[in-house]
């Protein structure tokens, strides 16, 4: 038995206050959500006994980070009436589950940031030094050291690149702004929820390998009549009745991550999330 797992992206959600916690686990499977968007509880005693005392309305997975490895650890929390500065202290004082707790929109990471060059050959990532990341140009060497970014990394295009960072995005976002002789653009990475689930017996679907490298199988019990694939932020990029089709753009596009729709003959429709490496 299968179960569908819809996925809510931010913007077509309404908060009740812009700001949460973005926390982020030591180990995906201790302090998960009990369930999906509108949990409350984890399936951790110690967390939830935390939780409660802050009155938390909302416990949920935060996903469609662009470092996977992160991706089933990072859990937004938002509460209607509580002390965020409170609940952080209390989250990162339980370091046996919590590793960071950070204020946050639920709208998007707030460690992570896209950046586009403005051309391929200055600004292109060089390794580490002393855990900070490096380029060939030395004026976006002093804003990472400044802000204390740790990965930098290709991201589709050779001009296209992903971060991550020990600080607040939103100055480093603003300081890459403004160096604009090397950087063109700059942009948050979206967060994506799951909002319910519930039985799917049929047809039954399974989708290997993923993460993939240019194609992937599905297999099913029942007739797909439509595949539609969109970014994480929506995006419809195909939808077609032929998997060859499918194949052929799954090919050409960025890595990252995508969600998937089938669509059977029966008129049930199946999503789920791949990653494409």
């Amino acid at each position: 038995m299968k179960r569908i797992l819809l996925f809510l992206l931010v913007p077509m959600l309404s908060f009740a206050q812009n700001t949460g916690i973005e926390m982020l686990l030591v180990n995906p499977d201790v302090g998960t959500p009990s369930s999906y968007w509108g949990a409350r509880t984890s399936n951790d005693s110690g967390l939830n006994a935390i939780l409660q005392s802050h009155a938390v309305t909302v416990y949920t997975l935060k996903l469609g980070n662009p470092y996977y490895e992160y991706d089933t650890k990072t859990v937004q929390i938002q509460c209607a009436d509580c002390n965020l500065n409170a609940l952080k202290a209390d989250l990162e004082a339980y370091s046996s589950v919590v590793t960071k707790a950070t204020l946050a929109s639920p709208a998007y990471f707030i460690n992570n940031l896209s950046v586009m060059l403005r051309n391929a050959a200055a600004g292109t990532s060089t390794g580490t030094v002393m855990n900070i990341a490096t380029t060939n140009d030395s004026g976006l060497n002093q804003i990472f050291q400044n802000f204390n970014v740790r990965s930098y990394d290709i991201y589709g295009d050779l001009n296209h690149y992903k971060l991550r960072c020990d600080c607040d995005n939103t100055l480093l976002k603003a300081a890459l702004d403004n160096y604009d002789t090397i950087v063109l653009t700059t942009d948050f990475f979206n967060a994506a929820y799951l909002l319910s689930n519930q039985d799917f017996k049929n047809p039954n679907p399974k989708i290997y390998p993923n993460p993939f490298s240019s194609s992937f199988q599905i297999e099913t019990n029942a007739v797909v009549s439509n595949y539609s694939l969109y970014d994480i932020s929506g995006k419809l990029l195909i939808s077609t009745d032929s998997k060859a089709k499918l194949d052929n753009h799954s090919s050409l596009i960025s890595s990252g991550a995508y969600l998937l729709k089938l669509t059977f003959d029966n008129q049930e429709n199946y999503t789920q999330k791949l990653i494409k490496i």
